[in-house]
């Protein structure tokens, strides 16, 4: 449980993440913060998931040497749509409702910033998000979980106006207490908790390379206590 958001533009992926982790089966306290971000040694790429720190370690213990971003999205999506069913069978037992994993980085065949996704709501690798995609947004954006636009009406903050200008330390941390408002994690009795907490960590891709850098703290999370967003 935690968030994932991404910026993807026609030269670099802005990408978010939270540090707070929680016990795998509904627990709503906090057990530890962690970074939900791995790097590859030998190209511009990152690997994170949410609710899947198995799967994280996998892949990126599988891929740690690769040098080509398009060689390892290739050789995943085969290895994942070989072993789909089971594999999906096996992380569901796990994770219950919801885990996801993605691999972002730098296509040198299609000359852009990709971010490759699987999880339980996609259904299907690889779902691949890139600048061309959408040309009125002149790129794509990926969100897990849904925004509060709720929260973001009140700001007075308006996504399209921005995302020509889209500033990581202003826009970033906006949409991120927009997404520690949505409470749509659920504990083991059914009810809904925030999951979005510790500290905002922002990774910028490009063709050079990936640069993680932590931009917004939340101070009144802390270890074994409940997620309780200050203010509307």
């Amino acid at each position: 449980m935690s968030i994932f958001f991404a910026i993807i533009k026609k030269d670099h992926i802005h990408a978010f993440a939270d540090t707070a982790t929680f016990k795998v089966g509904g627990n709503k306290r906090i057990s530890h913060f962690e970074s939900k971000i791995k790097y590859f040694a030998n190209m511009p790429a990152i690997v994170g998931g949410l609710g899947n720190t198995e799967m994280i370690k996998i892949v990126h213990g599988c891929f740690e040497l690769a040098s080509d971003f398009d060689f390892m999205t290739d050789r995943l999506a085969s290895l994942i749509d070989e072993f789909a069913p089971s594999l999906d069978q096996m992380l569901r037992h796990i994770y219950e409702k919801h885990y996801s994993v993605y691999v972002a980085g730098w296509s040198k065949r299609a000359n852009r910033p990709e971010l490759w996704l699987w999880n339980t709501q996609a259904r299907k690798w690889p779902m691949v998000l890139d600048a061309r995609k959408f040309q009125y947004y002149d790129g794509t954006n990926y969100f897990d979980p849904v925004p509060s636009f709720k929260y973001l009406k009140k700001q007075n903050y308006d996504f399209p106006s921005r995302y020509k200008h889209f500033d990581p330390a202003f826009d970033g941390v906006i949409l991120a207490e927009s997404l520690r408002r949505s409470a749509c994690w659920k504990d083991e009795a059914g009810k809904p908790f925030f999951g979005c907490g510790g500290q905002l960590e922002h990774t910028q891709i490009t063709k050079d390379g990936a640069k993680t850098q932590t931009i917004h703290h939340w101070p009144e999370d802390e270890i074994g206590k409940e997620i309780q967003p200050i203010g509307d």
